[in-house]
């Protein structure tokens, strides 16, 4: 399992469901929390993003997404 260090446990993904960058292109930031991801998808969602996803790099899994509401 990879390490990392807390400050960047959570990474969020955003993208737009009619034009999806994929993987790594749809990156936006990595953050300690899982809280501090989800309200940094805010200023995404405030550019048109209609989605996200928050993926623990510790579990490598993903533990929430959704719609972006406009």
């Amino acid at each position: 399992m990879p390490t990392t260090s807390d400050e960047h446990r959570f990474l969020l993904f955003t993208g737009y469901h009619f034009y999806p960058a994929r993987g790594w292109e749809d990156f936006c930031g990595a953050y300690a929390t899982q809280e501090a991801a989800h309200q940094a998808r805010l200023p995404w969602q405030a550019e048109g993003h209609n989605w996200y996803q928050i993926v623990d790099v510790r579990t490598l899994t993903l533990v929430e997404e959704g719609e972006l509401l406009n």
